[in-house]
């Protein structure tokens, strides 16, 4: 479970100066501005209406290092970075239900001018209670109350909420921005829609990387020491996982002495099984990522990639099989026939753990909090290279025991 904030020791972030800068009269808010910090002013850029920067006069090398990296520092480094309270903006844009059009209208008006505004939050003693569309305020008079025209009990996210989870659950509104509320239901920020989809799209780039453990800040740009230090721990983990099949070669030499013929093909049933694993994975991770994996439809899935994987290793199997055979019967091998079933039931098995292992293994690092594309790949390597060396050399190591 992991942390639900972490508070840092500065007060001073681009979400609270946001929220100083749209509280302000426009004077105060200028010198407000002169007074930030060149970082802060640089996250702040993208988010700020064009007009009103312009009005705040800040800094050349606020827009410098905004240039350079549009979204060099997050507007709240006080929850940890994979959560919406990370990534919010503050909330700005609230009334009160008793709040008349006229009133409500002048809001969105003057806030629109200094930030992107969406909608009216309408919240009573903190807690959202209601969102407003600016629709509904054209359409209106001009003494009707908020209360009478807002849509009750809104969808929003929570501030603690995981950003991968919470694309799954906004991805069916397509939403242009998300009220985002705390445990007691108090509004505490706003998420755009644009931004956590900018977000799910950098999480499914890194995807790749994760998977042969390359961190997301192993960028191209990085320096060497750092890409380095980032990949060592992941190499150390991928010999630890290679070392533990190279044991079971080992403790099977008898075997390998007897029938040579048979290390020809460790090779091949490891990267058959392992294929058929990133396989299952790589459509499992695919569900993750899209919110398309329920309750309901995590054991469906297991079932269809232990099918597809079976299936597969049955023809792979067979071919494999074959091939042993002739190559026995070339070389003049004793138990030719022995050794083809061997491989051909060796391969059928691995391929099947590899696609259940695939199937089933990130779901269960996700339950788990941990990362499913970082860690899933090299424990399928590890099941996988386990399982078809123990198949290929513990069958005939059996058969000769009897």
């Amino acid at each position: 479970m992991r942390p639900r904030k972490s508070v840092t020791k500065t007060t001073l972030t681009p979400r609270s100066a946001l929220a100083e800068l749209l509280a302000l009269p426009g004077e105060q808010a200028r010198r407000y501005a002169a007074i930030l910090p060149d970082e802060v002013c640089a996250a702040l850029l993208g988010t700020l209406h064009k007009e009103f920067a312009a009005y705040l006069e800040i800094r050349a090398e606020a827009w410098a290092m905004h240039a350079a990296a549009p979204r060099a520092m997050p507007l709240g480094p006080d929850y940890e970075r994979d959560l919406v309270g990370h990534w919010m903006e503050p909330s700005y844009g609230t009334c009160s239900p008793s709040t008349t059009v006229e009133e409500a209208t002048k809001v969105l008006r003057d806030l629109h001018h200094r930030v992107f505004t969406v909608y009216l939050f309408v919240v009573d003693q903190g807690r959202l209670v209601g969102v407003l569309t600016p629709r509904e305020l054209l359409l209106a008079s001009k003494q009707d109350r908020v209360d009478d025209l807002m849509l009750r009990r809104p969808f929003h996210l929570r501030d603690d909420e995981d950003v991968e989870e919470a694309w799954q659950r906004a991805s069916q509104w397509q939403l242009p921005a998300y009220p985002v509320c705390n445990d007691q239901g108090h509004l505490v920020g706003v998420l755009r829609g644009a931004e956590l989809a900018r977000l799910q799209a950098e999480a499914l780039a890194s995807q790749a990387g994760r998977l042969v453990g390359v961190a997301e800040e192993d960028r191209t740009n990085a320096p060497w020491f750092q890409s380095l230090s980032l990949r060592l721990p992941w190499m150390a983990i991928s010999l630890a996982t290679v070392a533990l099949g190279a044991a079971v070669v080992g403790a099977a030499q008898s075997v390998i002495e007897r029938f040579a013929l048979l290390a020809v093909f460790l090779p091949v049933l490891a990267g058959q099984s392992a294929n058929a694993g990133n396989q299952a994975m790589a459509v499992c991770l695919r569900g993750l990522a899209l919110g398309e994996l329920r309750r309901d439809s995590v054991l469906r899935l297991f079932f269809k990639e232990s099918l597809i994987a079976l299936l597969g290793g049955l023809f792979a199997g067979l071919v494999a099989g074959v091939g042993m055979l002739f190559m026995a019967h070339m070389l003049e091998a004793e138990y030719a026939t022995v050794l083809a079933i061997t491989v051909a039931v060796s391969m059928v098995g691995s391929c099947l753990v590899g696609g259940a292992a695939g199937a089933i293994l990130p779901i269960i690092l996700s339950r788990m909090g941990s990362d499913p594309a970082g860690a899933a790949g090299i424990l399928i390597s590890m099941i996988t290279d386990v399982v078809s060396f123990g198949l290929l050399l513990g069958i005939p190591w059996l058969w000769l025991s009897n």
